[in-house]
């Protein structure tokens, strides 16, 4: 497509100016840390050549003030004085790559130096005029030396500035530049997939009504272009997506053993079912069987647990096999089970009951070299449920039930209101 290939050539050039501005910009911003950086170093060098002509001055005051007083405590000021001077003359040094001309700084650094010998001959020795007037009209020439260091220094610190002002400028217009080159890649980009790429907005929908749940949704296909394949890669995500869905679902809510409910998923559909009987919804009642393989851990010890394994599922289909579609079978823990029974009398749940555990007979498991194992015998405790109770409290006196039937002798049928055994159902 023409238009399309000349857009992505325009991108292409736009980005490329972009890139060099980049560049130069990176380049400039290297070059104004330096002129920055120069610049600092000159305020220093002019701070610290005005505080050593200063410091010096300060020096001889001292100096002078003990030659008409001969008070020593003059001297001890004028040898702070001269300390600070030393110390500015160091700081001068450390920066002396950048001092112009080179020839005054070293005159200057040498003649500084004679001063302070001066001064120390002169305190040292008779103290005549003769000796200490030498050493002041050298001050003199020290202060010369300093002035013309900081002229030069401040013609080349406004050099540095103006060049950092034009650096920043170049700098402000390359950025503005820029941004407009940006602007300009940002319309050509908006134009083009508003033009090629319109079929996003179809995209967007469905991941919204994907957001929702909405996992059974596909999208219309009506082209065969790129974007085509786009949708149909889009419709086989959302398909694949929700297969696992539905099985890591189906996984968290099923035993992997016996394919029935697990405990939590139990729990959840029982308190469902509690709440539908405090609202009339099981007009018939609700009662709870739990059930439990009679000696099973022996069996299992002594037969391997692929045996067992072997008699949980067994077990797990003669009761489905008793059970009507209403109800609701899960896997408790182990070898127990428990049975939800909505619309379901006390009653009716002990006759159902009886008819479960008289199932059991029909079971018969290989248990291996030539050997089979029956006599498959469960223990079951029921329960109905009364307003009031809290699921946990109706669990409570289903199992409470099924401890009395297994501590009667197991094989029998035991109802949370009765301490009388329905039946014994062994084979």
């Amino acid at each position: 497509m023409p238009t399309r290939s000349l857009y992505l050539c325009g991108v292409v050039v736009l980005v490329l100016i972009m890139s060099a501005s980049a560049l130069a910009l990176i380049h400039q911003s290297h070059s104004m840390s330096h002129t920055r950086d120069q610049l600092d170093r000159r305020t220093t060098i002019a701070n610290a050549l005005t505080s050593l002509e200063n410091e010096l001055t300060k020096s001889q005051v001292a100096l002078l003030n003990y030659k008409l007083t001969k008070d020593k405590t003059h001297l001890v000021i004028e040898q702070s004085f001269a300390q600070n001077a030393t110390d500015e003359l160091q700081r001068l040094e450390s920066l002396s790559d950048a001092l112009s001309p080179q020839d005054v700084w070293t005159q200057l650094y040498h003649e500084t130096h004679l001063y302070f010998q001066g001064i120390d001959h002169w305190v040292r020795g008779p103290q005549t005029n003769s000796s200490i007037n030498p050493v002041i009209l050298q001050l003199g020439h020290i202060a010369s030396l300093c002035q013309t260091l900081n002229h030069q220094n401040s013609l080349a610190m406004e050099k540095e500035r103006k060049d950092f002002l034009a650096t920043d400028l170049a700098s402000r217009q390359l950025l503005m530049l820029t941004a407009g080159l940006i602007a300009l890649i940002s319309l050509i980009v908006i134009r083009y997939a508003w033009a090629q790429l319109h079929p996003i907005r179809t995209i967007m929908m469905a991941v919204r009504r994907i957001e929702q749940g909405d996992l059974d949704f596909q999208l219309p296909i009506d082209r065969g272009d790129e974007m085509g394949e786009l949708l149909q890669s889009f419709n086989r995500m959302t398909r694949a997506t929700n297969y696992r869905r539905q099985r890591l679902l189906q996984e968290s809510i099923t035993d992997g053993l016996t394919g029935l409910y697990n405990q939590r998923h139990f729990r959840f559909l029982l308190h469902q079912e509690i709440e539908r009987a405090r609202h009339g919804e099981n007009g018939g009642g609700l009662s709870l069987l739990m059930i439990d393989i009679d000696h099973f851990k022996q069996r299992n010890d002594r037969l391997g647990h692929e045996f067992g394994n072997e008699v949980i599922k067994r077990v797990c289909k003669r009761v489905k096999e008793q059970l009507r579609s209403t109800d609701i079978l899960a896997r408790y823990g182990g070898d127990e089970l428990v049975a939800i029974l909505p619309t379901t009398t006390s009653q009716e749940a002990r006759l159902l009951a009886e008819r479960i555990g008289s199932a059991m007979k029909a079971i018969v498991v290989d248990a291996g070299q030539g050997r089979v194992e029956s006599g498959i015998t469960i223990s079951i405790g029921g329960a109905s449920f009364s307003a009031g109770q809290s699921a946990e409290d109706f669990i409570r006196l289903a199992d409470a039930a099924l401890y009395e039937a297994k501590r009667s002798g197991r094989a029998c049928v035991r109802w949370s209101d009765s301490s009388i055994p329905l039946s014994i159902h062994s084979p």
